[in-house]
């Protein structure tokens, strides 16, 4: 079963703007695709181009949402059927393809998550099948958005004749190819006359249409002044391109497209484009990843309120300054177009819409669960919760919409009937709840760790562990808040499942928005029991860095309602800096001279003041969260230290590993005994010792052994201060790994927190 995937989280996406460029390219590409043995030229056995052969595809998986990339790629306007099994015959080739997981919004069938090239467990008896519907494609263009349109008649393809075709008619065959609108209509030269005839002319659209063949046209094979006039001929389009978000951190690509978008955005950037999201930050670097190709465009120049990016100024097609390579991309931060604010979290709070460049709030007056239902959707895809709605004293934001009247299934709030009035007779604005999706459990107190569940079908269920991996966790803190994740865990590390198992064999690619957006065994298909319980851990404070390859090191960063933000360094001194190595790494801070300089996005907090003993930052006085300016430099820290137990039975238990000089690593068992053991359940947070093991009691470690002949007394800060053979210098092998067991019987639940906090992590 496929999911279908939320339009955006409702917190914050990023896009890299791909570049809109023609290239010629010799015969076939990686991905292009055919179809084989139909009745006609739309429908037939789906195979693939890859590594110079053509093979097929097999038919796990295989519906809707792979059959709309493929018929999109080969430019008709959309799939009208799916087929197993071989419906068109079997194929005689390689099978390139399996386990697809399409979104439907791809243009090219080998971007969609699959199980890699020419890996499957299937036969040709399985070849996948397409029906497009084939009436009407374009053709002869260097992307799928632009070419001559051709339509499907008496058996054969064939042309329309341009004269009178103007942008109605464009329009409502950009439309029906699943664009917003048309760009512009063009000439026959640009696109070729094909080899059809023409079989239609004096097309009138009104362009309201929702099919061509809905408009008044004539069918007839001539074209009055075609053969003295270049500009009659074939009728061409070129469809205007919506910009979707895609995965947070990739590069959004168009066809076989090389090359870049170079441009300077300013803030407030129109967001008409992109489908009603809100501008949060224009960045510039590549700092999302570089173009191995040419930029197409530079100096862009918008007012804001153009409706897509072509009509901004720029410096010209192909005009691009020498200063403008591939490692200076654009990109642009989005939100969706509404959010929650002044919550105990990004799901509740007062709601606010983003139009005409400005944040704004709505008058509660009439406002029910069905206009929440369709902002909650909004948000990201969330439900609505039971006690959705509440109200606000009127803010000091404008008033921009009231008397919403959804039906309860619109896309976005203002496709509501709906006032633009920023009056409000009560005096009122609404606040909204949604609810997540996705929850952990298992950790009496605290939101950040535990088993995994997952909501369907308005009932909780749990996550099997079998081929969980921190991707997986990567998705599911994202999906909590836009926390990082930490670890992932298996077999009820956080106990045993308490919901039934409903999901089994996720595969996250790790830039998925929703746990349920990753490919998985249907729902409720499972061969597990409630021990294979999945967990993760997550934090909400991470430390930002050029070079963390010796030291945790960095700029400190929080997130608040979904969006990272920084610290002022106001107040901030070495008490604030030993909670924090201690929170992230249970070790201790160093002193460090100069700073890491100043970061992007909001500055949250400001003037913390901690005694040095707290265990969460946020546990020390500070001036509450805010939107500060700052003076100086953002908060940073040097740890030294770092420390944790992996593969233990419990957070408190394990192999002892510690950082050193950019890399996790053991200790050797040579002299290991309960000193040693002390000075490790300290330093992982004052817990007391219960024993110290040798001989890789937890397993052996994978990494280099990096401490041997460890002597300490028991009273020292952290295990590196204690008497040893020196950095990387033993005479041991992994199964020779020190262990230890700790225990805080009056404070279990601080201790899963710290512990945990390490397990199977990394630096940052």
């Amino acid at each position: 079963m496929r999911i279908n995937p939320m339009r955006f989280f409702g917190n914050t996406a990023v896009i890299v703007f791909a570049l809109v460029c023609v290239k010629e390219i010799e015969g076939q590409s990686d991905g292009d695709v055919r179809l084989v043995n139909g009745q006609n030229p739309a429908e037939g056995r789906v195979e693939v181009f890859y590594n110079g052969d053509w093979g097929t595809v097999c038919d796990d998986g295989w519906d809707m949402s792979e059959a709309n990339v493929v018929c999109r790629q080969l430019g008709f306007s959309s799939a009208n059927a799916t087929h197993c099994c071989a419906h068109f015959g079997h194929g005689d080739g390689l099978i390139m393809l399996d386990d697809l997981g399409c979104r439907g919004e791809e243009v090219n069938l080998g971007t969609c998550n699959h199980r890699g090239w020419v890996t499957h467990n299937c036969a040709h008896t399985e070849d996948a099948s397409v029906v497009c519907n084939g009436k009407i494609r374009l053709v002869g263009g260097s992307h799928s958005f632009e070419g001559r349109v051709e339509v499907y008649r008496g058996n054969d393809w064939g042309t329309i004749c341009n004269v009178g075709w103007d942008m109605k008619d464009a329009n409502v065959v950009c439309k029906l190819m699943g664009y917003p609108s048309a760009n512009s209509t063009t000439s026959p030269q640009v696109f070729g006359a094909g080899t059809g005839s023409i079989v239609v002319k004096d097309v009138a659209c009104e362009g309201t249409e929702t099919d061509l063949a809905d408009c008044p046209q004539t069918f007839n094979s001539t074209c009055e002044g075609a053969d003295s006039d270049p500009d009659i001929g074939p009728a061409g389009v070129r469809c205007t391109i919506k910009i979707g978000c895609g995965k947070t951190f990739t590069q959004l690509k168009f066809e076989n497209d090389a090359g870049g978008i170079v441009v300077k955005i300013t803030i407030p950037l129109g967001t008409k484009q992109l489908g009603n999201l809100a501008p949060v930050q224009a960045v510039t670097g590549s700092r999302y990843g570089e173009s191995a190709s040419n930029p197409k465009i530079s100096s862009v120049n918008c007012v804001g309120d153009e409706d897509n990016l072509e009509q901004c100024g720029h410096g010209g097609w192909d005009v691009i300054p020498s200063t403008c390579t591939s490692s200076t991309l654009a990109g642009v931060v989005c939100a969706p177009a509404v959010r929650l604010n002044s919550g105990e979290n990004q799901l509740e709070g007062r709601a606010e819409v983003y139009l005409n460049n400005r944040w704004g709030s709505i008058c509660a007056d009439n406002w029910d669960v069905k206009d929440a239902r369709v902002f909650c959707n909004q948000m990201g895809g969330f439900p609505v919760h039971d006690n959705c709605c509440y109200q606000y004293a009127k803010a000091s934001l404008e008033v921009f919409i009231g008397d919403v009247q959804c039906m309860g299934n619109e896309t976005f709030i203002t496709d509501c009937v709906h006032t633009t009035s920023s009056s409000c007779s009560i005096n009122q604005v609404v606040g909204v709840r949604c609810m997540a999706t996705v929850r952990l459990v298992g950790v009496e107190g605290n939101d950040l760790m535990g088993n995994v569940e997952v909501l369907h079908d308005g009932s909780w269920g749990s996550v099997c562990d079998d081929s969980w991996e921190i991707n997986d966790a990567r998705v599911v803190c994202r999906q909590l808040g836009n926390y990082e994740a930490v670890s992932s865990s298996c077999c009820g590390f956080y106990g045993q499942a308490i919901t039934p198992l409903i999901l089994d064999d996720v595969g996250c690619t790790g830039s998925e928005t929703k746990i349920e957006d990753c490919y998985h065994n249907s729902w409720g298909s499972h061969n597990c029991g409630p021990s294979e319980a999945a967990g993760v851990s997550c934090r909400k404070i991470r430390l930002v860095s050029d070079d963390s390859t010796t030291l945790p090191k960095g700029r400190v960063e929080i997130v608040h309602n979904g969006m990272w933000g920084r610290i002022c360094s106001d107040g901030w001194g070495k008490a604030e800096s030993d909670v924090l190595c201690r929170q992230l790494y249970n070790s201790t801070s160093e002193p460090h001279s100069g700073d890491f300089g100043v970061g992007s996005g909001p500055i949250y907090l400001r003037n913390i003041r901690c005694e040095g003993n707290e265990r969460d930052i946020l546990d020390c006085p500070n001036s509450g969260w805010g939107n500060y300016q700052c003076n100086g430099p953002d908060a940073f820290v040097v740890c030294r230290g770092g420390l944790r137990l992996a593969d233990g039975r419990t957070p408190l238990e394990g192999r002892v590993e510690i950082f050193q000089d950019g890399q996790w690593g053991t200790v050797c068992d040579d002299n290991w005994d309960i000193n040693d053991a002390k000075v490790v359940c300290r330093q992982l947070g004052n817990y007391e010792v219960l024993t110290a093991k040798c001989c890789a009691a937890y397993g052996h470690g994978s990494g280099p052994i990096l401490l041997d002949g460890v002597g300490c007394s028991g009273n020292e800060e952290i295990l590196e201060d204690c008497p040893h053979e020196g950095w990387g210098s033993h005479n041991c092998q992994h199964y020779e790994d020190a262990s230890v067991a700790c225990t805080d019987s009056l404070h279990i639940k601080v201790a899963l927190y710290m512990a945990s906090n390490l397990l199977r992590s990394g630096y940052p």
